[in-house]
């Protein structure tokens, strides 16, 4: 398993070093070098796996910022509303104050891309402000701060305008955060790998179709940018590979593993008499072994109990240097002839699967150095239909049925033909 990775690592590198080492004048051999990363990134599964961990990790630290969005965006709102709903003409504020805040309003420049502070609060009385946006806060503390000045004089005198001067004061605290989110947000963007990992596949997809014998497009145009940007792309790859490794890639050999070389011995021991209710720890059993001898510590929904983690079971995973990986199994077999096995249950175990998942991650985002594991959901059958499906980045469904999955496609096509052939009118 180390081989493959180490040699997924000696490619990708060989390819940057051989693009930072091409002049970028060079723009024709540039773009050959990344029809060749676009393809990797395609077509081997090893990278394949390695971009979803990644992609995963990206997709915690979207939920994670998208948190500190709201918090910062959040009491801006609120404060805002509370103005608007002081500033009223009819309102208990005095009519000299009154006009002093329109002419301020009329003077401030826009406090959103698209609005004055007037029309803001305008449409907050009214329930119609437009959602917040980072971008807003900085013209809004400045109109927020010219609105301040013209009211402070009235502060001890009139006790609507020192609530309204309060929230200001507020409105404009929580504006002196946003420059840190802003930047918070930029970094993220950099880190992100989905829109240049789409960019380089389609790239490669471009050239695979300027080599078709009927194509009328020719070969993928210079992006700017684009050579950098697979460079940073690969040393992040590489790094998933030699140091965190790829979790999903060894649940896809767990699978074959069961499938192809457990097969019989797995079925037999499932439907002993004695197995009835041991199904899922059997399972679980083979399962912990192989992941071990890949090189990880599973956790499984033995260590893990409503949502908590055996402290114990941490700390051995932590003391013995093995990179965890994190599972709720599941299995739905029936190996006795019964209609227990069907697609509904599969869907079924795989959403009360969920549940118990979404308990787990409020526990992994305690420890930072566990925060970006995301756990994954198998699930054992013996349905007989194809329910390939139901699979996800996160779902590994591993099938123990007597109907092969080649059987089970030519069933589900000829089950889709048939309607299909009966619509037809008869031939004369």
């Amino acid at each position: 398993m180390r081989d493959d990775h180490s040699a997924a690592v000696t490619a990708l590198r060989r390819i940057a070093n051989t693009i930072s080492s091409t002049d970028e004048e060079d723009k024709r051999r540039i773009r050959a070098y990344l029809v060749s990363v676009g393809r990797t990134l395609r077509d081997n599964e090893i990278v394949r796996a390695a971009l979803v961990e990644l992609r995963r990790r990206d997709s915690y630290d979207d939920e994670r910022f998208k948190q500190r969005e709201q918090a910062t965006l959040g009491p801006v709102t609120v404060a805002l509303q509370r103005v608007a709903d002081a500033l009223t003409p009819d309102g208990a504020i005095g009519e000299p104050t009154w006009l002093a805040i329109q002419r301020t309003l009329q003077e401030t420049g826009r406090a959103h891309p698209r609005q004055t502070l007037g029309d803001m609060l305008r449409d907050a009385r009214e329930m119609q402000l437009l959602p917040l946006e980072l971008d807003d806060l900085t013209p809004l503390d400045r109109a927020a701060d010219q609105l301040l000045q013209r009211l402070n004089g009235q502060f001890e005198r009139d006790l609507v305008v020192a609530s309204i001067v309060t929230d200001l004061a507020a409105i404009r605290s929580a504006c002196a955060t946003a420059q840190k989110v802003i930047e918070t947000r930029t970094l993220l963007d950099y880190l992100s790998i989905s829109r240049t990992v789409d960019r380089l596949i389609a790239h490669a997809d471009a050239w695979d179709a300027a080599l078709q014998a009927d194509s009328l497009v020719g070969p993928p145009h210079w992006q700017d940018g684009l050579a950098q940007d697979a460079v940073a792309l690969i040393d992040r790859i590489c790094d998933e590979l030699d140091f965190r490794t790829v979790r999903r890639f060894a649940l896809y050999r767990l699978r074959v593993f069961f499938e192809e070389f457990e097969y019989e011995r797995l079925r037999e021991d499932l439907s002993a008499p004695k197995a009835t209710r041991r199904r899922e720890a059997i399972l679980q059993h083979e399962m912990e072994r192989f992941l071990f001898q890949e090189g990880y510590f599973p956790l499984t929904n033995v260590a893990a109990s409503r949502g908590n983690i055996d402290t114990a079971v941490v700390d051995r995973v932590e003391k013995a240097g093995v990179p965890p990986i994190l599972i709720e199994l599941k299995q739905v077999t029936d190996l006795h002839g019964t209609s227990r096995a069907t697609r509904g249950a599969v869907r079924a175990e795989i959403e009360t699967a969920w549940g118990e998942v979404q308990r787990y991650r409020g526990f992994l985002a305690s420890r930072p150095q566990w925060a970006g594991i995301i756990p994954f959901v198998v699930v054992v059958h013996t349905c007989v239909e194809d329910i390939s499906d139901l699979e996800g980045d996160d779902i590994i469904l591993i099938d123990l049925s007597a109907t092969t999955p080649s059987g089970k496609r030519r069933r589900r096509l000829h089950e889709i033909d048939e309607p299909i052939a009966a619509s037809l009118p008869d031939h004369p």
